[in-house]
């Protein structure tokens, strides 16, 4: 009852990251009430004992793993999602400027910073994703956008594609597949 309960008061984007992470991790979760948010805790993995890679983790041999030299703009207001995020990247050789808000987004492609890829949530306080992207395009037109977000359809999507150019990677998501996406859309012209 309490889990039904605490559940409850997530917002749905919340709610689909964490069961996203549950279901791809195998693990058990417990929702615990601590002051006026919620506790998500469970096992994490380690390495398999057989010595073999976790599944997402390829060969760092392989030209896929090795370091990109672009530079990748991070607008995400969830704190732990941001530093996952950030480390994904910046274990992939990628240069990272990760910031929970669209103002200082703003701020740094406005100073002049070089960014190759805007990374943004499309749900933002104050200043949307899609608000960020078209004024980001206004100070950088050829500027790739990558939007991650919990929802798959509707509107807001719709939205995002009008704006052109964009592309979208539906949270939850694996490292190995953001990754995969911010090449794809640097390779892209």
């Amino acid at each position: 009852m309490l889990c039904t309960v605490v559940a409850a008061i997530l917002k749905r984007e919340v709610k689909s990251v964490s069961a996203g992470i549950v279901q791809q991790s195998s693990a058990s979760v417990e929702f615990c009430r601590r002051g006026s948010g919620a506790l998500l805790a469970g096992p994490l993995a380690g390495p398999p004992s057989d010595g073999s890679r976790p599944a997402g983790h390829g060969d760092p041999s392989d030209s896929s793993q090795q370091p990109h030299a672009a530079t990748v703009l991070v607008v995400e207001d969830q704190e732990q999602v941001l530093r996952v995020t950030e480390r994904a990247l910046t274990r992939s050789g990628f240069t990272v400027f990760a910031t929970g808000s669209s103002e200082e987004a703003l701020t740094l492609l406005d100073a002049g910073e070089r960014v190759d890829v805007l990374l943004s949530d499309v749900v933002m306080p104050k200043i949307s994703g899609l608000e960020l992207a078209r004024r980001a395009r206004a100070l950088r037109p050829d500027l790739k956008i990558v939007f991650m977000s919990g929802y798959s359809g509707g509107p807001l999507i719709d939205q995002l594609r009008e704006l052109g150019g964009v592309t979208t990677l539906e949270k939850p998501f694996r490292p190995s597949d953001l990754v995969a996406r911010v090449r794809q859309v640097l390779e892209s012209d």
